[in-house]
């Protein structure tokens, strides 16, 4: 009996132990994407992305820090049209509450679209692009995400929606290497706005350690 509670009270100190060293490790599950040191965002990242007929163009941007995040006078979006230079920006303004999402959209997109957005582009000047725009989220004067490559032309979001992985909790702070929405979005077909609005984080996989997996304590 006592070598059978010895052996359950070390497996339970070995899984506590384990949990600590997964919950502060950093690891990168492809280099240029995703470095995470928990499964909790530390900033804002870009969660949703929709290039539709016409004027049916949005950004979502979701808060998973766990606490309010003050748009206004910290966060800009910059959009590189056709692959040049940054040319325009939009301050951001409002307030994320933890867990929530702040839209972006042109004025003259779908009710769908306007009626979740939270910010609209009423000059025009930001979310009008056509897929081969290079996006940058920036916080202060740190780029914090993006989508597309700074100085490249090729077609990467044209006629259609993508959405951020779950799984994604670290935006891609590198805005001028080569962008494969393949990495981190889910693509959808043009025009699908039943997503915008919210944004969820998946749990992270629990891996018990080979230790606990292999061996079972005899009885």
């Amino acid at each position: 009996m006592n070598k059978i509670i010895l052996t359950l009270a070390l497996a339970t100190l070995l899984l506590a132990t384990w949990i600590t060293l997964e919950r502060n490790q950093v690891f990168s599950e492809k280099p240029g994407f995703c470095h995470r040191n928990s499964h909790t965002p530390t900033d804002l990242l870009i969660s949703e992305y929709i290039e539709g007929s016409y004027n049916n163009k949005a950004l979502e941007i979701y808060n998973g820090t766990g606490h309010p995040v003050t748009l206004t006078n910290h966060y800009t979006l910059f959009v590189s049209f056709n692959g040049g230079a940054l040319q325009t920006a939009l301050a951001l303004t409002g307030t994320i509450p933890p867990g929530h999402v702040h839209v972006i959209a042109h004025p003259n997109a779908t009710g769908t679209i306007t009626g979740v957005a939270n910010q609209i582009d009423t000059h025009q000047q930001t979310i009008i692009w056509n897929g081969n725009d290079a996006i940058v989220l920036y916080h202060g004067d740190v780029v914090i995400d993006s989508m597309g490559q700074i100085s490249n032309t090729d077609y990467w979001g044209q006629d259609v929606t993508l959405i951020r992985r779950g799984d994604i909790t670290a935006g891609d702070t590198l805005s001028d290497d080569p962008f494969d929405p393949v990495e981190e979005w889910i693509a959808y077909p043009k025009d699908a706005f039943n997503h915008l609005g919210s944004h969820t984080l998946l749990p992270r996989r629990l891996y018990l350690p080979r230790i606990l997996r292999s061996k079972r304590p005899k009885l």
